[in-house]
């Protein structure tokens, strides 16, 4: 089954080709027009990280989707089918729930809409093998009936095995909360604290088992006070007003190094089970 995951680094492209893995753009506006990243999985990473790294390459990656664009993907993996080993048959959604999105009127809601189509189709995966890159696109084509209220969808088979393993590890309304994070380790961390933590309100991580969850290579943020503001921090922040809102404090050694995180949850209502 093929996997995506963490950015490589520019000098680290070279050795990319021995593994597969999924590439992806800037999405949408102007930034879509600059070289996609690469994003390879790492071989210890846990299957949850890994699962999480698919969510972000194929979704979101570096730039936000907008609403509509969120609620057609879930609604397209919602829609999908588990069993096929390919899916050659459109899949079809509710155009009415599609266009509920804002406040939008109704000539401003289906001219986004097709927008949102277009959009999607403009959005190019690259997959990468031994034999070189394949380019595809997140959806192949798309249309809305006016009359029937139907948007039609169709998925390049090429895409199908990594959409039905987004589809295995995560039901609908985990998806419909992970895309909303920006940020790759908002989506680590959320999906860690409402797997792991269902009921506990403190819970602590040694500094290398964290870094491991969370993907981040050794050579990555060496410094704990850039691991503490460019991660911990904004993670903080995006998650404020979820489920899992937190706070952390280092645990630290005799001689001042950082040992570990302790997490508690702050939220004034329980995570779901």
């Amino acid at each position: 089954m093929p996997v995506s995951g963490m950015k490589l680094a520019k000098g680290q492209r070279k050795t990319f080709n021995s593994r597969v893995a999924v590439f992806q753009p800037s999405l949408f506006g102007d930034e879509a027009e600059s070289s996609p990243e690469q994003v390879l999985v790492s071989e210890k990473a846990p299957k949850e990280s890994v699962a999480i790294q698919e969510l972000n390459a194929l979704i979101t990656a570096q730039y936000d989707m907008p609403e509509m664009g969120k609620k057609l993907f879930v609604r397209m993996l919602e829609k999908l089918p588990m069993k096929a080993k390919s899916v050659i048959e459109p899949i079809y959604l509710d155009a009415r729930d599609l266009l509920r999105v804002g406040n939008l009127t109704e000539s401003d809601a289906i001219a986004e809409l097709e927008k949102t189509i277009a959009n999607l189709i403009r959005q190019v995966c690259w997959i990468a093998s031994a034999d070189g890159p394949l380019l595809v696109s997140l959806i192949s084509s798309g249309s809305y009936n006016i009359t029937k209220g139907l948007v039609r969808i169709h998925i390049d088979p090429v895409l199908y095995p990594y959409y039905q393993q987004l589809k295995t590890h995560f039901d609908i309304s985990q998806l419909e909360k992970l895309i909303q994070f920006k940020s790759f380790y908002s989506k680590c961390i959320y999906d860690l604290f409402t797997r792991d933590h269902t009921k506990d309100r403190k819970f602590y991580y040694p500094l290398a088992e964290l870094k491991r969850k969370l993907l981040i290579e050794e050579n990555e943020y060496e410094r704990y006070n850039d691991l503490r503001r460019y991660v911990l921090s904004r993670v903080q922040n995006d998650l404020a007003h979820t489920p899992v809102a937190f706070t952390f404090q280092e645990k630290r050694d005799l001689k001042n190094r950082v040992l570990g995180v302790e997490f508690q949850l702050t939220s004034l209502y329980r995570v779901p089970i």
